[in-house]
This record gives structure tokens, C-alpha cells and sequence, in this order.
């Protein structure tokens, strides 16, 4: 999928790519950009992303080093990345929230009238866009679906889950 998919028609502006003087209208250029960022993720099902790998990408590698870090910035300020090894450069892009998966996962097993979820390879074999999310997330999405009483443990060792229906 092509980044063109998630292209709101500004994307061939030039002023997009240079930060705003108005403190105004950063806010706004930050705010559209996070929201692309997310788009752009979401439909290229991407949680880890090495970010030079990402500024070498359209549109991203329109940016100078300093706006493009900005952006990143506000992608972490509003709480949709973190830094997953800032050694490596490795962001994790948080298009969806792990209580919002958890929300999505119980709604798909009450549609797909799944019972059991089998650990974490079950979460995957349930919904196969989690395959590249980090495993500890995935394990987490599970404590979560426990956690709001969605679920239960049925062998916690082996993260096997009875979805409350």
C-alpha cells in the first residue's frame, strides 16, 4: 500500500514539510501530522518502525533531520509513540491503544463466537494484524481482556483465556 492511500490532497504542498513560525498554526500543522502519522501506520499495519527507515520513506523523507524530530516529538507527546529501543532508533507507533485492541479483540470473538483464545498465538490466528506487534504487547492485550472482565484465565501459565459472553 502506497502512502498515497492515506493522502488528504496537501500532501504535494510545500509549506507541509517546514515547520510554522505562528505557534497557532504549529499546533495545527503538528496535530494534522500526528494524525497522518497514525493513518499511515494503521494502513501499513506497522507497530515498530526504525525511524530512519521511515525518513527515507514518502512522504517522511521530504522533512530536514530537526522538523522531521519534531514530528516524532509530537508523536510522543501525545502519547501515540514511545521510543521501543532509542538506540537502535526503533519508535513504536500506537495507532491503536492496547484497551482499544483489547475492546476490538472482545467484540471479534462475540462476532467470530470465539470461546477460547489460546495464548498468543491464538490472539494472532484471531486477528492476524497482530502478528508483527511486539509479543509483550500482546500479552498485555490478554491481561487486558482479564482485567475488564472480558475474559478469563483458564491456564494463566500458558495465557489461555475464556471469553465472558
Amino acid at each position: 500500500m502506497d502512502s498515497a492511500s492515506v493522502d488528504d490532497g496537501w500532501l504535494d504542498k510545500p509549506w507541509m514539510y517546514s515547520e510554522p513560525k505562528s505557534s497557532e498554526l504549529l499546533a495545527n500543522w503538528k496535530e494534522t501530522w500526528v494524525k497522518y502519522f497514525l493513518r499511515f501506520a494503521e494502513n501499513k499495519n506497522i507497530y515498530l518502525v526504525n525511524v530512519a527507515d521511515l525518513h527515507r520513506e514518502a512522504p517522511f523523507n521530504r522533512f530536514d533531520g530537526d522538523t522531521f524530530q519534531t514530528l516524532l516529538n509530537s508523536l510522543m507527546q501525545t502519547g501515540y509513540g514511545k521510543w521501543w529501543n532509542k538506540k537502535s532508533g526503533l519508535l513504536r507507533i500506537y495507532w491503536r491503544s492496547l484497551d482499544a485492541w483489547a475492546d476490538y479483540i472482545y467484540n471479534l470473538t462475540k462476532e467470530q463466537k470465539t470461546r477460547v483464545i489460546n495464548g498468543i498465538q491464538g490472539l494472532t490466528d484471531l486477528e492476524p494484524s497482530l502478528a508483527s506487534m511486539p509479543e509483550k504487547e500482546k500479552l498485555q492485550v490478554l491481561k487486558i481482556l482479564v482485567d475488564k472482565k472480558f475474559a478469563r484465565w483458564i491456564k494463566k501459565k500458558d495465557c489461555t483465556l475464556r471469553i465472558n459472553q
